[in-house]
């Protein structure tokens, strides 16, 4: 073949591939699918020019104006994205998705009212959108303060519905907003091998919230070593910043046992995604014995799993012992429920409040606590602590705690 016949073929071949190009970026098909490629990229500037050449061209075709409010939508330009969706989501027109999404925009716009309203037609209009117009209907009463209706509206979401996970979040956020929290709860200590009478004790105690400080106050009774015994407590939880606060604790009893003369406790928390900790300390002054423990903690959260150490370093009499706990909770944050493993080594009990509590040698303990939600605003913590402690030198017990406390949130 000669060189003039080839040179022929090359540029046969440069305008045909040339031609292709052309025809390929007049293509609407292919434009399109460049546009929503580029929307996969979240390069909406590009993704908006090729849409907005499409719908120059083919006015008519409504599905690109569609397309072109949901860019909008995406890149955070809402006034736009309404003003190219209210001539789409005409109810007379049957478009549910351009209905819909201008739900959402007017969302992001903060026209709540206006959800609202359009979320109430919709319902009558595209009725198998149910579930999505409830849903649209709380989030924007929930804005707007007016929870009670919220919380009625949520309660019509199918729990098989595509928005039930939703709406459970959003029914538990409403429902955390209550300031109040009233519990009352009663624990049992038991021995055996060798058996010594139980211990009882029993509390009651309320807490209230506000924006910067959680505080309130705790009664508590208690009947041990053939007698019974009252005290009084005072708690705070101030806040520091936005992830961290403090622990603060005050108590006082007039008896002679049972409970310390004065207690004191201060504790800071700070709380991060992944990560917690603390550290601070209590004191208690048992008249005739005081007492002083150090103590700090350090969790790891995983999605709904946390896996966290304490320690506790106590000074008795002039001496040091530790206590070493490592805890397991799995969280169930749609319900405000977890159950957790417990997992001890050291002198400290599980409940301690006598001097005799600190008077062991060392113990293991393993339990399982939890809280279960029932109702919306009643709460059940149940406790189950088993401990093989030696309390005097080569003498062994069993100790079993089992505690129940109930409240109520309102």
């Amino acid at each position: 073949m000669s060189t003039l016949s080839n040179c022929k073929w090359v540029c046969f071949l440069l305008i045909v591939a040339f031609a292709g190009k052309i025809l390929a970026q007049h293509n609407p098909d292919s434009l399109m699918q460049s546009a929503r490629q580029k929307a996969e990229q979240k390069d909406y500037p590009q993704a908006i020019t090729l849409v907005t050449e499409l719908s120059r061209q083919q006015p008519e075709n409504k599905d690109y104006s569609l397309y072109l409010g949901q860019l909008y939508y995406w890149s955070s330009a809402y006034q736009t994205a309404r003003d190219i969706l209210i001539p789409l989501a005409d109810p007379n027109t049957g478009n549910a998705e351009a209905f819909n999404l201008l739900i959402r925009v007017y969302f992001q716009l903060e026209q709540y009212n206006d959800v609202v309203e359009r979320s109430e037609k919709g319902k009558t209009i595209f009725p198998s959108h149910l579930s999505f117009y409830l849903f649209q209907q709380a989030l924007a009463l929930e804005k707007l303060n007016q929870d009670h209706q919220a919380l009625v509206i949520l309660s019509q979401i199918d729990g098989e519905s595509t928005n039930s996970k939703d709406a459970q979040y959003l029914k538990t956020q409403i429902l955390k907003k209550q300031n109040n929290i009233i519990s009352a709860g009663y624990l049992n200590t038991s021995f055996s091998q060798p058996g010594f009478a139980p211990w009882h004790l029993a509390h009651i105690d309320y807490l209230r919230k506000s924006a910067h400080v959680a505080w309130g106050g705790r009664f508590n009774y208690g009947h041990l070593f053939g007698g019974s015994a009252a005290q009084i407590e005072l708690i705070a939880y101030p806040k520091l910043s936005r992830r961290s606060y403090l622990d603060l604790n005050a108590g006082y009893s007039a008896a002679e046992r049972i409970f310390p003369l004065w207690r004191f406790g201060a504790e800071w928390f700070y709380d991060q995604a992944k990560v917690n900790y603390s550290i601070g300390g209590r004191y208690l002054d048992f008249r005739t014995i005081q007492v002083l423990m150090l103590t700090g903690h350090l969790a790891f959260n995983l999605k709904d799993w946390k896996a966290g150490y304490r320690h506790y370093e106590v000074q008795q009499n002039d001496n040091w012992f530790a206590s070493h706990i490592f805890t397991l909770r799995k969280s169930f944050d749609l319900k405000e429920s977890y159950v957790q493993l417990d997992l001890q080594y050291g002198g400290i009990p599980y409940y301690f409040f006598s001097t005799d509590a600190f008077s062991r040698i060392k113990a293991y303990r393993i339990g399982i606590n939890g809280q279960f939600r029932i109702r919306d605003n009643f709460f059940i913590q149940p406790v189950l602590m088993y401990e093989r402690e030696e309390y005097i030198p080569d003498t062994f017990r069993n100790r079993y705690n089992i505690q129940f406390i109930f409240s109520k949130r309102f």
